[in-house]
């Protein structure tokens, strides 16, 4: 039991590089975990109704103490399922092939980053949104995929390629500029902020998020349509503007 306890543990802490995909033979290595990813994938595909496999999936989960989240898109066949300890993250997106059977088109393995929606644009394509968390700041990104053989391959939907990302701060030291206008905080502590979160409107395929005007300092929103396989909308990353401040 100790020595189980030590190898998940051990194979936990080394897990630091934020956002950088596992490649599978890492955690092949580990017994315990892949003995769970093998039992969820299992179980996700088993012929049951997706209400029994959500029950099945959250036991396994409490035995084996991981904290898992699902995501289910209400217009499509798509479900999403994410499974995390510490540092590590597993993530998976199913579709439904029949009333009882789901097949897995899509997972993905990384230190601290993690899908929280997916979202079908049409028949063959999709869009997962994920979030990744630091210490001071936080990141959503979006990447949309295509379906071949039942298989998900990431294409080039938006207009500066295959990902949008937004990063803003969620915590700010005294040292830490409070905003593009380079405005500090007194000397207490920290702020916290909200992080600018991308959202998908699903009747209308467009793709939006919050952002401060680095000029003016009010609120505003980037948002688009997904027209001709893409999204046109810019990256927002609030570490840029530290390249000013001297």
């Amino acid at each position: 039991m100790h020595l189980k306890t030590l190898i998940f543990i051990g194979f936990s802490v080394s897990l630091i590089t934020y956002g950088q995909e596992i490649d599978k033979s890492e955690y092949v290595k580990d017994s315990l975990l892949h003995r769970f990813t093998r039992e969820i994938e299992e179980i996700i595909q088993s012929k049951n109704d997706s209400t029994s496999i959500l029950k099945i999936v959250k036991k396994k989960c409490d035995a084996a103490m991981f904290h898992f989240e699902s995501f289910k898109d209400t217009n499509s066949k798509l479900q999403l399922y994410h499974f995390s300890k510490d540092f590590y993250h597993l993530n998976y997106i199913s579709e439904l092939i029949d009333r009882e059977t789901q097949k897995i088109v899509h997972t993905d393995f990384k230190r601290h980053q993690y899908f929280v929606e997916v979202h079908a644009l049409n028949a063959k394509e999709f869009l997962i949104i994920e979030r990744q968390d630091d210490l001071s700041f936080s990141c959503y990104s979006a990447t949309v995929f295509k379906l071949k053989k039942e298989t998900a391959i990431k294409k080039k939907g938006f207009r500066q390629g295959s990902e949008l990302i937004v990063c803003s701060w969620t915590s700010i030291a005294t040292s830490y500029p409070t905003d593009e206008n380079k405005e500090l905080l007194p000397k207490s502590g920290l702020t916290f902020y909200e992080p600018s979160k991308i959202t998908y409107e699903t009747d209308t395929k467009t793709i939006s998020y919050p952002y401060k005007n680095s000029t003016t300092g009010a609120l505003e929103e980037q948002k688009a349509t997904y027209k001709n396989g893409k999204f046109k909308i810019d990256d927002y990353d609030v570490r840029n503007f530290l390249d000013g401040i001297k």
